[in-house]
């Protein structure tokens, strides 16, 4: 059997869209995005990845729906501040970023100067004025029996100086460092 001939039937002719329609339906769509559809452009993350880190920065993502564009400007904003900080000069005249490889090269250019003798600690310092301290008050010692106690209080008052000045010296030198 032969079949039967049908007419086409004229196709519709294109429905044209308002442009002002389509964008006010695509801004409702982003200002009222779903958290489960926010993970899933955030990168399949899921709600507890997406709140952790906007709960810190304080993202307005909290609600069941969610506005994209409050959320991006609260994104901008940070960035924004983040970018401030980072280039921002210290008293120092450093960034923040630069901080570490400062402190390293002033660590090598103070080894450098103790290596050249330039630099000494003051740790070794006291120990070693303690030792003389030590080394002294033994004579004192001696010199309180052989001439009396007399000469030992001369002594004892002179090293009780000598300490007095050097404590204040030390003192002196760390805060300047």
């Amino acid at each position: 059997m032969a079949k039967k001939k049908t007419a086409k039937k004229p196709s519709k002719p294109a429905k044209r869209t308002d442009p002002a329609a389509v964008a006010a339906e695509r801004e409702a769509v982003l200002k009222s995005i779903s958290k489960r559809e926010l993970g899933r452009l955030a990168g399949d993350r899921t709600t507890k990845q997406v709140n952790e880190p906007a709960r810190r920065y304080g993202l307005p993502i909290f609600a069941a729906r969610v506005d994209l564009y409050e959320t991006l400007a609260a994104v901008w904003d940070i960035l924004t501040e983040m970018y401030r900080q980072d280039i921002s000069l210290e008293t120092d005249g450093l960034r923040p970023r630069d901080d570490l490889a400062a402190v390293k090269a002033q660590r090598e250019r103070l080894k450098l100067l103790q290596d050249e003798g330039e630099l000494v600690d003051v740790n070794a310092v006291r120990d070693m004025l303690e030792r003389w301290a030590s080394i002294l008050r033994q004579a004192g010692e001696v010199l309180d029996r052989k001439f009396g106690g007399e000469a030992h209080l001369i002594l004892d008052e002179a090293i009780s100086d000598c300490e007095k000045t050097v404590g204040e010296f030390l003192t002196e030198v760390s805060e300047v460092s």
